[in-house]
């Protein structure tokens, strides 16, 4: 045992739901050992010196599953962008799509997303949330609304994502002088 202020690498562990977590080994990497001929310590997947955790899985009954590369990140869930904003003309009839992006980590949960305004409209596609506005009919102004994002893994995650819409009656160009240096 060594004292306290002297300790150099903390090893965590973190489960979800019910399930046992055995270690069979860790290996801790030094500065390269010098050889007589060239030496290639063969990794699986490429990895060399602290570049990966990998881990093998039992059934409980002594067999093992292939050895495979885990994950370091949190498990985890972002969207990007994580605010919309849209500008719509008052006599524009035709609705505006955008998406957000799903950024899952290691997440095993399903995602749903749900929207709190008429003229908006969210619905989850593989890794994305498309994001229907619809203005028409909507007076002059700004409107505000939220669309909810949550998983059904455990814990659940929900996330909102603030969105934005100006309508506004005309927009005119205006082109700006060039400057050249």
């Amino acid at each position: 045992n060594f004292p306290e202020e002297e300790t150099f690498l903390i090893l965590q562990f973190w489960r979800s739901g019910a399930t046992d977590v055995t270690i069979d080994a860790v290996s801790i990497f030094t500065e390269p050992l010098p050889f007589n001929k060239t030496f290639t310590w063969a990794v699986p997947g490429g990895n060399y010196r602290g570049q990966g955790v990998w881990v093998r899985y039992t059934d409980g009954q002594g067999a093992f599953s292939a050895l495979e590369e885990a994950s370091t990140e949190p498990p985890g869930l972002d969207l990007r962008p994580n605010a919309l904003f849209f500008l719509a003309l008052s006599s524009d009839q035709a609705p505006q799509v955008t998406s957000l992006q799903i950024i899952q980590s290691c997440w095993p949960g399903v995602v749903h997303a749900s929207d709190d305004a008429h003229w908006l409209e969210s619905q989850v596609e593989g890794e994305t949330i498309r994001v229907t506005v619809d203005a028409s009919g909507l007076s002059l102004g700004e409107h505000r609304a939220l669309i909810t994002v949550t998983t059904t893994a455990s814990p659940t995650i929900s996330f909102t994502v603030p969105v934005t819409l100006l309508v506004i009656e005309d927009l005119e160009t205006v082109h700006l002088p060039k400057l050249n240096k």
